[in-house]
């Protein structure tokens, strides 16, 4: 075991092409870039339901009142701003398939199976 410059922890295999030389098999990606993805699935997950939310305000199912809308509409604003709101909005399909790598990366990140499905 070991780690590339570039921090990915890796298991040194023999090469298959020179004799004497090893590459890296990538064990798993450093915490850093695991961490940053984590974040980034997780603001985007957090954003369609943000969208959800205001969609239930302007159908008048729910009141814009709620003490934490005007910190969750700065949120939105700044995930806007981070991602790009044209990069936000995607299909039911697609939000499901984020929401699972959201999952996933929270196991990997040392949640337990049931709490890591909770994103």
């Amino acid at each position: 075991m070991g780690f590339t410059a570039e921090g990915r922890k890796v298991e040194w295999i023999p090469s298959d092409e020179v004799e004497g030389e090893f590459v890296g098999m990538f064990v798993r990606r450093s915490d850093t870039e695991i961490s940053n993805a984590a974040a980034e699935f997780s603001d985007k997950v957090w954003w369609n339901r943000h969208q959800l939310w205001l969609e239930r305000i302007q159908s008048g199912e729910e009141s814009s009142d709620h003490p934490s809308f005007p910190k969750a509409r700065e949120a939105a604003r700044r995930i806007e701003a981070e991602y790009g709101r044209q990069n936000l909005g995607w299909s039911d399909f697609d939000w499901g398939m984020l929401n699972g790598r959201l999952s996933a990366l929270a196991w990997v990140l040392g949640s337990d199976w049931d709490s890591s499905l909770d994103t």
